[in-house]
Parts: structure tokens; C-alpha cells; sequence
């Protein structure tokens, strides 16, 4: 609204003072435009009043450069401790993308993904600082753990569009969520407890099950390094990894009637260790594998679980050289933390989350008998509420994606959430009305691998949440090798039409998966 429009309605106000029912009836439109007219200056942002104890610490313009828009960054807190970062460009589109963050959080995400296309962004360090691998924020910080469970991304979404609205003149008027790994989690803890934050949200390899995901972890970390006492070398090298990969390959990669490196869906693929693997006549070998190493390997494909049964799903079959930071020798840049991913984030969580004890060691862990003690992580920091009716009621969408060669964990759990959703939310055709899962074959988490892990998962979701376009297939991008395919709304899987570059996306086409 022109400040000359502003300027007459006021004028007209108080001209008009005899006549009070007239000038009460106008007062709204006069302060909705006052409101819309009161705009703060990037540097002026650090005196914005801002609501749950939120405050700017800086506000800097930066310079447009390389291609990306100029546009004001800031920085602040909510109640002192929680961090939160907003970059609101010159050309704004009217939109807010928030970014989620992997691991344990505890630094600031790149929003880079949305402000160069024009986005207000934001995102936050979820209340701690420190790197993704580092749990020890939590020993005896419960109101630590449950800003990194809910609060975080909530306030900071709250923050976010009013920060908008104070330096544009306007909030958003489309909000979206973007996170993978545990920033999938956060993604889906949006949905379920906070589903009037936003539009539409990708979720990425969520960590969703955030407790049977360590179950994973912890078991897995065993698996490998059955001895607590030497956790110089894992059971399986990386080399053996490699030959693993190989065997698998040689078994199952025609099965999808494709020779190609990738399994587009590794359920088919009937990969068994001990019948299936050149076992070692007598000491281990490079071209063989030991008893141990074996039975090793059941257990990563077969799954964390006790006596009641299975807690958390097993690896898939298809890309097992790219486990070797998660589950094998690791790399220098994890050491400190434990021997691997999987033990590091393992021991970490059984030590701050469940024990406060920094001294507990992974191995102490009883899949019998100390599963209970995880409980009340569970019900604080698990997004596995299937029940989405409330954002799908305000027209909420929302497009799942997973990597079928993970090595974090397992597409398989991804799967398991989307088909408990289905059920509660009315079946197939109903779910698939707002939600959407895409398997990417050959892709590790959240991306890398053989397959085509890069895809542009925004613009379909902003397509069907803005134009009612919903996504039948993504085009995917695959850099070793560069090839594109279609990555196809599950259950579909893309098949090759028997003609032409077999890199090429446009030689395949959805079909429905053979099990």
C-alpha cells in the first residue's frame, strides 16, 4: 500500500471525528496499512521485536556475487540458547524455505539451495553447539534434548516468517521444509506436531525412528567389532567391502533386466553371505571370507533384533563399497568418537541420551533386557506418527525420498513408515493425494553413490503445491557415471524400453515393481 493512500485514509480519519462509527469501522484499514508500510532496513533488523524471546545479534547486507542474489543475512537466538540463522534476498519470491540439519545438529545449515533461487531462508542449530557426530550436548540437558526433538525448527520457523514480515513489509506466503537424515526427522516432526508451519516438506532419508536407528547402530557397530577391546579394524576391511559389492553384483544386477551397476530394487535380490560368498579354507584371504567376517555380514543384512523379534531393518544388498565410513574402517576425521560412524553415533547416544553415563561402552548395551530404557527418548524425539490428517486437511503436501544402497540404515524403514501411513490415512490412492515416496537405486545417504542422487525435489513440490501437479516421476542425476534417470513414485520403478542410451532418462519409463 502507497504511503500516499496511507497519508489520505488517516487525514480522512481525523476529519471525519464527528462521525465515530465511520472513523471506528476505518481504524482496521488504517493499522493494516501502517503494518504493511512498517519495513525495517537489514542493518535495522537487529532491533526488531521478535516474539519467544528470539533476538537479532547481527543483520549484514552481502553483495551479489558468482551468479547468487544480494541479500541481507542474519543472525540471532531464541531464549539465549537456540541459534538460528535468516536470509532474506533482494528479489524476494513471497516464500520461506527452512533448511533441516543432519546428525546431532549444532551448527548452521547451508540455506544456499533457496536464497539463491530467491527464497527467504532459515534454518537453526537446534539449541547446541558442536559437530553432527557429537552427542555429549545432552548428558543431563533435557531441555537441550527436547529443543533438538521439537522446539527448534518450530520457534525458528515462527522467528523466520516474522523477521520476514518486518523487512519485507509481507509475510510469506508459501512456507516450505527441506531436510535429510535427521533433518528428515525433522521434516516429519513438522508434519505431525506442527502442521500448520508449513505447505510442503521433503523429507529425505529421515531418521524417524530415531531410537531404532541407534538400535541399528549399536547393533551394527557390534557386528563389526565383536571385540570390545580391539576397535583398531573392523571384522570386514574396506577392500573386502569392495569384493562383497562385486558378488553382489554379479548375482543380482540383471535381475531388473539391466546390467548397469544399480539394483532398482534390492528386496529382489536373494544375496545369502554364507552360500553366496568364496569362504576362506583356512586363514583369511583377500579373495575369501572367514566364518566371522560371515556371520558378520548376516547380521548387517539381517537387522537389529532380540528375542521378541526384529527391532530395525537390515542393510540392503547392492553398494557395499560405500559402507566403509558407516560401518567399516571409518575415516581420521571420526576417531575420536568411536572407530566408525555407526559405533561413534552408537556409543554416543546410549551414553547422553539414555544413560547420562560418559564412560558406558556400546557393548554394555542388552538387546533383551535394556530396550525399555530407551522409551522415553522414544516418545520424545521419534517422528513415527503415521496420522497425518491435520496437514493433509490444510492441503499440505509432502514428497519422501531414500537411497535403496543407504549406508546410514535402510530404505526399508522409510518403506515401512509410508505403508503404516497409508493404512491409517485411508489407503493408497488416498496417501499418494498429499504424499509421495521416491527410491533412488544406487544412492547412499542423502545422496553420492552409483545412482542418480541429484534431483530437484523443491520444484515438484512447489508444482504440486501451487499448480495441483503432483509427481509421478523426478528426473535424477548421476555423476559416476553421468547418467540421468526417471526416479518413479513408489511402488513404480523405472524400466528400460529396450532402445537407446541406457544413461539416457528418456529411454525409461514407470512401471509397476516386480516382487
Amino acid at each position: 500500500m502507497k504511503f500516499d493512500l496511507l497519508t489520505m485514509m488517516i487525514r480522512f480519519f481525523y476529519s471525519t471525528q464527528s462521525h465515530w462509527r465511520t472513523s471506528l469501522c476505518l481504524l482496521p484499514l488504517i493499522l493494516l496499512a501502517a503494518q504493511a508500510q512498517a519495513k525495517l532496513s537489514c542493518q535495522d533488523l537487529v532491533k526488531a521485536k521478535l516474539g519467544n524471546q528470539a533476538a537479532v545479534t547481527s543483520a549484514e547486507e552481502i553483495a551479489p556475487s558468482n551468479g547468487s542474489p544480494a541479500r541481507c543475512k542474519v543472525s540471532g537466538t531464541i531464549e539465549q540458547t537456540i541459534g538460528f540463522e535468516v536470509n532474506l534476498p533482494a528479489n524476494w519470491n513471497y516464500k520461506l524455505l527452512v533448511v533441516g540439519i543432519g546428525g546431532n545438529a549444532g551448527t548452521i545449515s547451508d540455506t544456499s539451495l533457496g536464497w539463491k533461487r530467491n527464497y527467504a531462508t532459515a534454518t537453526t542449530d537446534t539449541g547446541h553447539k558442536g559437530n553432527g557426530g557429537d552427542t555429549s550436548w545432552a548428558l543431563n540437558n533435557p531441555k537441550g534434548e527436547l529443543n533438538f526433538a521439537e522446539r527448534a525448527f518450530h520457534l525458528t520457523t515462527i522467528t523466520a516468517k516474522e523477521i520476514s514480515r518486518q523487512f519485507y513489509g509481507a509475510a510469506p506466503q508459501k512456507a516450505y521444509f527441506t531436510g535429510c537424515s535427521g533433518g528428515g526427522r525433522q521434516a516429519m516432526i513438522e508434519a505431525q506436531r506442527f502442521p500448520e508451519d508449513f505447505d510442503g516438506i521433503i523429507v529425505g532419508a529421515p531418521a524417524y525412528n530415531l531410537t531404532g536407528f541407534h538400535f541399528a547402530f549399536i547393533w551394527n557397530g557390534r557386528a563389526m567389532f565383536p571385540d570390545p577391546n580391539h576397535l583398531s579394524q573392523p571384522i570386514v576391511s574396506n577392500a573386502k567391502l569392495k569384493l562383497l559389492e562385486a558378488k553382489v553384483l554379479a548375482k543380482c544386477d540383471a535381475i531388473d533386466g539391466l546390467q548397469d551397476g544399480l539394483l532398482d530394487d534390492p528386496r529382489r535380490c536373494n544375496f545369502d553371505p554364507a552360500k553366496d560368498l568364496p569362504v576362506c579354507s583356512g586363514t583369511d584371504a583377500a579373495d575369501c571370507f572367514t566364518a566371522p567376517q560371515i556371520v558378520a555380514l548376516e547380521k548387517i543384512y539381517g537387522g537389529a533384533r532380540n528375542r521378541n523379534g526384529q527391532l530395525y531393518p537390515g542393510f540392503h544388498p547392492g553398494v557395499e563399497s560405500g559402507w566403509n565410513v558407516w560401518l567399516g574402517e571409518g575415516n581420521p576425521g571420526i576417531k575420536a568418537l568411536g572407530p566408525n560412524l555407526s559405533y561413534a553415533f552408537g556409543e554416543g547416544f546410549l551414553r547422553y541420551w539414555i544413560y547420562d553415563n560418559p564412560n558406558y561402552k556400546l557393548h554394555q548395551f542388552d538387546f533383551d533386557k535394556n530396550i525399555g530404557d530407551t522409551q522415553a527418548a522414544a516418545k520424545l524425539v521419534n517422528a513415527d506418527n503415521p496420522n497425518l490428517k491435520a496437514f493433509q486437511r490444510r492441503g499440505g503436501k509432502i514428497i519422501f525420498y531414500h537411497g535403496w544402497a543407504d549406508n546410514a540404515f535402510p530404505a526399508a524403514a522409510t518403506i515401512q513408515y509410508y505403508e503404516q501411513m497409508q493404512r491409517v490415512m485411508g489407503g493408497q490412492k488416498k496417501t499418494e493425494a498429499f504424499a509421495r515416496l521416491f527410491l533412488v537405486p544406487g544412492m547412499l545417504h542423502c545422496g553420492g553413490g552409483p545412482g542418480c542422487h541429484q534431483a530437484d525435489y523443491l520444484s515438484a513440490l512447489e508444482a504440486w503445491v501451487e499448480q495441483g501437479k503432483a509427481p509421478d516421476q523426478i528426473i535424477g542425476t548421476g555423476t559416476n557415471p553421468a547418467r540421468t534417470r526417471p526416479l518413479c513414485a513408489f511402488p513404480k520403478v523405472a524400466r528400460y524400453k529396450g532402445s537407446g542410451d541406457v544413461n539416457n532418462a528418456a529411454n525409461f519409463g514407470c512401471e509397476e515393481a516386480k516382487r
